[in-house]
């Protein structure tokens, strides 16, 4: 299942031990964190938990290998959505224009509403699952490469063969409407240095 809110500043850095963010705020997104962060984030979190790491820190934590289970996607501790998965938990069996409702200021943070930085978590609308900021406040990292989706794909997950930049989605508080629908998809290098995550 996924975090109804982001990751803030405070479990982070609680869990971390720093705050890399740009904009400072407890309750706030953490953010400017690479996608190699985020993957380190969640290895901490499971551990934290006595579960299983997903990803393999040994590679840079690129390449699975953490979990020894029959399949990644089964690994029972924390990891980054697919994309598929980010977008399934976006849409929350609803065909709203945004993740929670039609109108954005009413669910997210963009360039419009949010006073030109991140928000705190959860000051939205959730959506109908009660997951929060789905659209806007700060670009999610997801687990996969950047690249389209073969035809007739249900559920397409990382592959390989892709681009080496990393699928983003959920768009942020200083892109307009058209970038935080659930289906915008957006690329960057994993070592950028702007995203976030649920």
């Amino acid at each position: 299942s996924m975090m109804t809110t982001e990751v803030t500043q405070d479990m982070y850095e609680t869990i971390i031990g720093n705050n890399p963010s740009y904009y400072v705020g407890g309750s706030q997104p953490v953010e400017t964190l690479t996608w190699f962060e985020t993957a380190a984030f969640a290895n901490a979190l499971s551990t934290l938990e006595g579960l299983p790491s997903c990803y393999d820190s040994s590679n840079s934590y690129r390449e699975i290998g953490g979990y020894t289970g029959s399949s990644f996607y089964d690994c029972p501790g924390y990891r980054l959505p697919t994309e598929a998965e980010w977008q399934y938990s976006a849409q929350a069996g609803q065909s709203t224009t945004y993740a929670g409702g039609n109108t954005l200021d009413d669910v997210g943070w963009y360039n419009i509403n949010s006073s030109g930085s991140p928000q705190d978590v959860a000051l939205k609308l959730a959506n109908a699952w009660n997951i929060f900021d789905m659209s806007g406040n700060v670009n999610e990292w997801t687990h996969d490469r950047y690249g389209s989706f073969p035809n007739g794909s249900v559920d397409p997950i990382y592959s390989p063969n892709g681009s080496s930049d990393i699928a983003v989605r959920g768009g942020f508080w200083g892109a307009n409407s058209s970038y935080h629908t659930p289906t915008y998809i957006t690329a960057y290098a994993p070592s950028n240095l702007n995203n976030g995550h649920h």
